[in-house]
């Protein structure tokens, strides 16, 4: 006799029944930088970020911010030091 194979699905993840007012929302990311060679040797640059997430389509939106700053200065051909400092609120 044959062994009983199971009728759902096994795999993990997958679910036995539909999910439910699954959710329908929205996420919009905002991401921005520029870079300025400010010498021969110095290289700076800012980074921006803005997110805005909503689960569901009429939910209250959850807002993240954040940046960063980043310089580079080119010491000889074959060495540079660089630095980049961030920052993320709510």
């Amino acid at each position: 006799m044959e062994p009983s194979r199971p009728s759902r699905s096994t795999w993990q993840g997958t679910p036995f029944l539909p999910i439910p007012d699954a959710p329908k929302g929205k996420l919009d990311i905002f991401d921005t930088y520029g870079a300025w060679s400010a010498g021969k040797n110095l290289t700076l640059a800012l980074e921006a970020d803005y997110v805005i997430e909503r689960l569901y389509t009429n939910s209250y939106p959850q807002v993240v911010w954040g940046g960063a700053g980043y310089a580079r200065y080119q010491i000889s051909p074959r060495v540079a030091v660089a630095a980049r400092a961030e920052y993320m609120g709510r």
